[in-house]
């Protein structure tokens, strides 16, 4: 996903928190990767669900949607592995 500079981890930790209430399973973690030199934020960052089959499925529902609307950037969702 590609962020504004000012979007933030409890940013992305509300806009996922939302798959909680779907499948029962936390967002475990957000994590915002920096750049060494500027410590500015690189644009892209990784939420982690918890682990075991509910986590798995949080983090299926999120990528089935793909696209997400983050202060009025659309954002597009893929899975790690």
């Amino acid at each position: 996903m590609f962020l504004f500079q000012d979007s933030n981890e409890e940013d992305l930790h509300d806009l996922f928190s939302h798959f909680v209430g779907v499948v029962g399973s936390p967002v475990e973690s957000v994590t915002l990767l920096s750049d060494r030199e500027t410590g500015r934020h690189r644009g892209f960052a990784f939420v982690s669900f918890g682990a075991g089959g509910e986590g798995a499925a949080a983090a299926t529902a999120a990528c089935k949607k793909r696209f997400f609307s983050l202060k009025g950037r659309q954002i597009e969702v893929t899975v790690v592995t």
